[in-house]
């Protein structure tokens, strides 16, 4: 971790050890304290980009040891900003990679001279013959793939290594270097199947076998283990997002509770100071503006708290069993009085099974989701609320007419980030949690939720509640 100044800030236990420094020798200096000089030009070339974009990614650089040694790494950085822009900090992901360029330089040798590398290698050595079968492979590509040597010799490489999505692909590329189409593949990335059935992600540099003759004969490739690395740069990358995020989600919810703080300090000075000057009509508004804007401030609060209670396993139900009936015909008959200008209405036939639930997060659940379906369709549309028993689930559903959702994005709109990110793009009010509550109260019923939309068409939001199915028909069906 180096600051914007280029002072290292601190550093694993695995570059201490590369380098050879403790924590108190090495934190604080430059960090071109470990970078070696020479070549000159591109270590400048490196840091000119990274002054440019805040990002490295895979940049071969020479680095110095306390002793003195030289050493190559694969760099990959990246800046960590705040809301303004300004760099906080960069991470960076330095992948020791000496052995493997000793390797493949080794490699290009004479093959006598190269076998002394091959099991000392820290890097995967794969040969392939013309009929794609492997004719050599190392200790390290064994330990790789979990097989021992005498399980991979002779086998078709991409037939029992490569997985099947990308077997194809692969296979194209190998056919091209064999054929001459392309002289060589500098890097290549695929994974590769291991004995247990996983995958690993592997970097492959690639160089074409020929005769005396000059005829292709195979393929040799040298392959890293990258998995890890690419795990670490996604884990670098959701850091700075989330980072990002924590800092606008704070502005959010500054700026949301500062509107009603507002309209309350406003209207209760005027009371205060005017009290003899309004008219008794007058200040009846102004205490129906502070009563509504508590009100508003009530529920932002207890968004947080609900989203803090979910997050950390807290959250309380108060189950017993209920008519899911009547909770929604409450939930509709309360929702058309809110917003009179939507035809809403409940659909629910038939006697239904009884419910074991918290009713009043429950109702928290439908509320949202009506609430959500008004404000994203046209007034006058319609807006239904069904319920229907599925096997050993009861599946209830909000259905609107309103614009819709795109097909990237349904799978997302329960994701709190999301919601959060969402918000800060447009002139909604609220602090875009309501789905992401929503989410975590069915499931913590046992439930699940879930969306089906298309653009323009409208948007149907559903949840399911487990049934008691020991309970008898007596006790469990809907009076």
């Amino acid at each position: 971790m180096v600051s914007p100044e280029g002072i290292i800030l601190n550093a694993n236990n695995a570059a201490l050890k590369v380098l050879g420094y403790n924590k108190g020798e090495l934190i604080g200096k430059p960090v071109q304290t470990i970078y070696a000089p020479e070549p000159l030009s591109k270590t400048k070339q490196v840091f000119e980009k990274w002054r440019k974009t805040g990002k490295l990614r895979d940049e071969e650089m020479d680095i110095i040891t306390k002793k003195g040694d030289k050493r190559q790494v694969l760099l990959s950085a990246t800046a960590v900003k705040d809301k303004e822009g300004r760099i906080l900090h960069s991470i960076s992901i330095q992948t020791d990679i000496t052995e493997r360029k000793q390797a493949e330089e080794a490699l290009r040798g004479e093959r006598d001279r190269a076998q002394k590398y091959l099991d000392v290698a820290g890097v995967m050595l794969v040969a392939l013959d013309a009929k794609q079968k492997v004719s050599l492979i190392n200790k390290r590509g064994c330990e790789i793939l979990g097989h021992p040597e005498e399980e991979i010799i002779g086998k078709n490489w991409f037939d029992n290594f490569v997985p099947d999505r990308v077997r194809s692909e692969v296979v194209a590329v190998f056919n091209k270097l064999m054929a001459g189409e392309i002289e060589l593949v500098e890097y290549y990335e695929n994974s590769v199947l291991t004995k247990t059935g996983g995958e690993l992600l592997i970097a492959w540099h690639n160089t074409v076998l020929t005769d005396e003759r000059g005829n292709t004969i195979g393929i040799l490739s040298s392959g890293e283990d990258i998995t890890e690395r690419r795990l670490l740069w996604k884990r670098m990358i959701e850091y700075e997002e989330l980072s990002k995020l924590k800092s606008d989600i704070l502005s959010t919810v500054s700026h949301e509770l500062r509107t009603p703080l507002a309209i309350i300090k406003g209207y209760s000075t005027m009371l205060v100071d005017y009290t003899q000057k309004l008219s008794s009509k007058e200040k009846t508004e102004h205490l129906r503006s502070i009563d509504n804007a508590t009100d508003r401030l009530t529920e932002l609060v207890d968004h947080l708290l609900d989203m803090s209670r979910l997050d950390a396993g807290l959250l309380k139900l108060d189950m017993a069993f209920t008519s899911i009936s009547k909770v929604i015909k409450g939930a509709v008959a309360e929702a058309s009085l809110r917003t009179p200008k939507h035809n809403i209405a409940s659909h629910v036939g038939g006697r239904l099974p009884r419910v074991n639930i918290d009713t009043k997060r429950i109702r928290q659940v439908l509320d949202n989701l009506i609430d959500n379906a008004c404000k994203y369709s046209k007034e006058g549309t319609e807006v239904v609320v069904s319920a229907q028993r599925e096997g050993k689930e009861l599946v209830v559903s909000v259905a609107d007419q309103g614009t819709g959702i795109h097909a990237k994005e349904v799978n997302r709109v329960f994701d709190r980030l999301h919601s959060a990110e969402k918000r800060l793009t447009s002139q909604g009010e609220g602090l875009g949690l309501g789905l992401a509550i929503s989410k975590g109260l069915v499931e913590a019923h046992g439930g699940r939720i879930w969306a089906e939309s298309e653009l323009g068409k409208g948007s149907t939001f559903y949840f399911s509640l487990p049934l008691d199915t020991k309970r008898g028909h007596n006790h469990g069906e809907e009076e």
